[in-house]
Formats: C-alpha cells, sequence, structure tokens
C-alpha cells in the first residue's frame, strides 16, 4: 500500500481530546481546584489542629453531632461493652477449662471500677466508651499502659489526650524519623510517642510545654486507617462539620424570623395628609401606642397608615430543607437520616430492615477495627502481666505457666449485635434455617451478642431448678400440664389444688 503524502500544517485540523476525565479538566470552574496531590501528612499538619478544635465546639454545642457520638458508644461499644470468652489450650491442642474459667473470671475482676483505668473511676466498658468517643471527635486517642501498678493484677490503663501529642514536632533522624511526634523507623512502625505535659486546667488551649520520649510499648496510638503513610488521626466528623455549623445558623436565622414574625405584625407611617410642619419620622407630643387585645379594632390618627409586615415564617419549605441538609450530614457520618435526625416519619418495616442493614455493616467493621486496635493487645498485655505475676492459680495453686502463654492467648471477641425491627418474623427465619441446616444455633446466640456456651450453661442450670421444683416448661401451652389453658376456668381452683 501506497503511502499517503503529509497533511501540510496549514491545512491540518484541530481535533478536540473527547477521552478524558472531566475532573483532570482546566476549564470553566476548575481552575482553581487542587491539580497537585500532597501526602497526607502534609495535609494533616496544617489542618488536624482547626479540624479537631471544630469537631470539638461541635460536638459540644450541636444536637445532630451528639446523636452521632451517642450513636458510635452504643453500636461499638454497647451498653455492657465486648464481652471477652476464653479460648485456652494445652500444647496438645485439647481445650483447657480450668484455664479458661481462671482467664474470664480474672479478666472480669480486672474491668471492674477501681481495678481498670489508673484513675479508679472507669469500668472497662465505660472506658472503652469514653475512648471511642474520643476518638471519633479528636480522630484519635491515647491509651498508656502501666505495668507493676498497685492493684490485684498489676496492671492499669490511662487515657491521654490526644493534642499531647506534638504536631509541631517534625524531625530526621539517623535511623528513623519524627513526624507530628510520632517517631517511626524507615518502615513506619512507630518507636516512640512524644508527649507533652498535660494542659493548665485553669487556662483555655494547649500552651508549648515540656515534652517526653515515651517507648510505643507503652502506648496504644489508636486512630482509624483511611490513608496511606498517615500517621495521625482525622476526626470522624471532618467532612460534616462544616455543614453542620451552616445548618445551625439557618436554624437560628429562621427562629428570629418567626419570632420577629410572631410578635411584630405591622408598623405605622406618615401619610401624604401628616402635618406638614413635622417631618417624616420626627416624633410628636401625641405619639402612637399599641395595645393589642383578642378582635380588637384600631382607629390611627389622622396623617397615619398601617402597613402589614409578612416575613414568611416559618416557611412551607423549611423542613423539606433541613431534611435535604441532614441527609447530606448522615452519608459523611456513615449512618442512615432516620437515625440521625430521630425522624422515623413515612418509615416502614422494609426501609428500615434495608437502611439497618448497611449501616450494620457500618458498624461492625468499627467494632473489628477496635478490637483488633484496642481489646485484644489490652486483653493479651493484661494475660501476660497476671500470668507473669502468677496471679492465676489452678485448685492445685499450680499457676498457669509464661511457657504456655501462647496458648493461654486465644480468645474470641463478642461485641455487642442488635434486635431486629421485627424479631418474630427474623426468629421464624432463624428456625427454619436450623432445621435446613443452613445455620447453626451457635451462630444464632454469637450474632445476639451471647456466648453459646453461657446461654447453654444457663439453660441447663434453669432445667435443674424447674425440676428440682417439680415444674415443667416446655415451648407449646397446650403441651404443659401444669398450666390450665381453660378460659372458663375459676381462678380458685388452682388455689384449692395447690
Amino acid at each position: 500500500r501506497a503511502r499517503e503524502a503529509p497533511i501540510p500544517m496549514s491545512a491540518a485540523k484541530v481535533i478536540p481530546i473527547e477521552r478524558a476525565w472531566g475532573a483532570g479538566s482546566q476549564l470553566g470552574e476548575l481552575p482553581y481546584w487542587s491539580r497537585q496531590p500532597s501526602p497526607v501528612d502534609a495535609d494533616l499538619r496544617t489542618a488536624l489542629a482547626a479540624l479537631r478544635a471544630r469537631s470539638r465546639d461541635t460536638a459540644q454545642n450541636n444536637d445532630h453531632a451528639r446523636q452521632f457520638l451517642r450513636m458510635v458508644e452504643q453500636n461499638i461499644i454497647g451498653p455492657r461493652g465486648i464481652a471477652v470468652q476464653s479460648r485456652a489450650r494445652f500444647n496438645n491442642g485439647r481445650q483447657d477449662k480450668v484455664a479458661t474459667r481462671l482467664i474470664e473470671e480474672g479478666y472480669a475482676r480486672q474491668s471492674e471500677r477501681g481495678q481498670w483505668d489508673a484513675s479508679g473511676q472507669l469500668t472497662r466498658a465505660q472506658f472503652a466508651r469514653v475512648a471511642v468517643r474520643a476518638a471519633a471527635v479528636d480522630g484519635e486517642v491515647l491509651i498508656r499502659l502501666l505495668p507493676a501498678w498497685d492493684n490485684d493484677f498489676g496492671f492499669a490503663v490511662q487515657l491521654i489526650d490526644a493534642e499531647t501529642l506534638d504536631l509541631d514536632y517534625n524531625a530526621d533522624l539517623p535511623d528513623a524519623s519524627i513526624r507530628m511526634g510520632v517517631e517511626m523507623d524507615r518502615y513506619r512502625r512507630p518507636i516512640a510517642y512524644h508527649l507533652c505535659d498535660a494542659p493548665d486546667a485553669t487556662r483555655r488551649g494547649y500552651r508549648p510545654r515540656k515534652r517526653a520520649r515515651v517507648p510505643a510499648e507503652q502506648i496504644l496510638h489508636v486512630y482509624l486507617p483511611e490513608w496511606v503513610w498517615q500517621s495521625r488521626g482525622v476526626p470522624w466528623m471532618a467532612t460534616s462539620v462544616q455543614r453542620m455549623k451552616m445548618l445551625v445558623g439557618y436554624e437560628d436565622a429562621a427562629i428570629t424570623a418567626a419570632r420577629v414574625s410572631a410578635i411584630k405584625s405591622h408598623v405605622y407611617v406618615q401619610t401624604p395628609d401628616a402635618n406638614p410642619n413635622i417631618a417624616p419620622g420626627e416624633k410628636t407630643d401625641s405619639e402612637i401606642r399599641q395595645e393589642l387585645d383578642n378582635g380588637m379594632a384600631e382607629i390611627l390618627p389622622y396623617g397615619w397608615d398601617a402597613k402589614t409586615l409578612d416575613f414568611q415564617w416559618p416557611h412551607t419549605e423549611h423542613g423539606e430543607f433541613i431534611k435535604a441538609c441532614l441527609r447530606g450530614i448522615s452519608a459523611g457520618l456513615g449512618v442512615s437520616y432516620n437515625a440521625i435526625a430521630s425522624d422515623l416519619e413515612g418509615a416502614n418495616y422494609s426501609s428500615l430492615r434495608q437502611g439497618a442493614l448497611a449501616e450494620r455493616d457500618t458498624w461492625m467493621m468499627l467494632q473489628d477495627w477496635w478490637i483488633d486496635w484496642v481489646e485484644r493487645p489490652l486483653f493479651e498485655r493484661w494475660l501476660e502481666q497476671a500470668v507473669g505475676y502468677r496471679k492465676l492459680l489452678r485448685p492445685s495453686s499450680q499457676p498457669l505457666m509464661p511457657s504456655n502463654l501462647l496458648n493461654l492467648r486465644r480468645a474470641t471477641f463478642q461485641p455487642r449485635r442488635w434486635a431486629w425491627v421485627d424479631p418474630l418474623k427474623d426468629t421464624q427465619a432463624n428456625k427454619e434455617a436450623v432445621a435446613m441446616r443452613t445455620r447453626s444455633i451457635s451462630d444464632i446466640i454469637r450474632e445476639q451478642g451471647r456466648d453459646p456456651d453461657e446461654v447453654w450453661a444457663e439453660l441447663a442450670s434453669d432445667m435443674e431448678r424447674l425440676e428440682a421444683l417439680g415444674l415443667q416448661v416446655t415451648p407449646n401451652a397446650a403441651d404443659n400440664p401444669n398450666q390450665n389453658t381453660d378460659p372458663n376456668a375459676d381462678g380458685d381452683a388452682g388455689q384449692d389444688q395447690d
């Protein structure tokens, strides 16, 4: 095939590029949009202080933010905290029931108020709720491990304000680097944390203070990783605080307009027939005073007229506008609109169930994150301390041995679970799943946040107690010989029989 002659540049037609990303364009309204990516640590270094301050202010003063933080505590930690179920084993793999009981009873004792945290004020569940709330507001929280503490097991923990981790301390060391107070090796594994002294409660703000280096073995730096090479945490409400702040301003203005509209319905103005010797707006000896009463009519002085004021508040679209704003806020927070707004208007079983399923997946992911970053490390450090101090003794007075610590550390963590919108339908579905062998009873019990072994032990204890009292309990009342099902039976008959 013969090669075509080249087209002269003067005759060439310039064809615009059609296949490209619109967000990468520099035309229209996009020239001022950022076009150069920056490391997340660089963004955090410049914005974290302001983000945290505004997040704290929102948490203190915004109703929807307080509702979100309550949901964080309720759904990640729950009312009873995250349960720990020991799975201790012997070296041959068999379950060590004695060690399991000792560990669970010991950790329950450690979790009590006065034993768990250094202040002696919080139980383990309360400590977790305060800590996860701080992580949501500040983006991170610091937990200090205190070995050799003066309590039953020689172990305690302490919550530390994330602001004490020096945001402005950055340095390059021979074999490490310090980024915003976090000292890391070349693989970004934390080596130490550079903490300032506690702030002075009599003064506002965090002024420069003395800084101390604390080894990483003594600190749990808890934050939710979102970016590659991220050294500090981001407040969970970061994308929503601006909208919440603006919404509060709008609501305040709307309430003010509604109050003015309710208080002041009209004004008086001078007409052309007014006294020509008195300038408009000038006071006269006969000022107009208005006394209002139900059904009252009023005659104005000569030369004055009344003008009605209509502020049009409350506005008919006010509610829909608030809902639209709250839907955006709920999307940024990762929760449903119905939950954050406490609005169940127009909701039905199907919509509530579908929304709950998606939202609970988010909560379960956060539960897994909390277990991996907080619950499991604290349990393992406590167990190491308790075993090392010979605090867990078998009936023969022989302590659990540190040489078997790897098998003793086996445990499962059961966070809270939720009841469904229609428990009857879900119970029936579970029964059918068990009958079809597509689901186990243990799985159903764990979904409810309980330990199957504990449930069965309670059932066995209940049945034993009922049998000792000569009582029988059956699922169906018609099969229970001790229950009178005759609606016409006289109530005294049962008393005579007794």
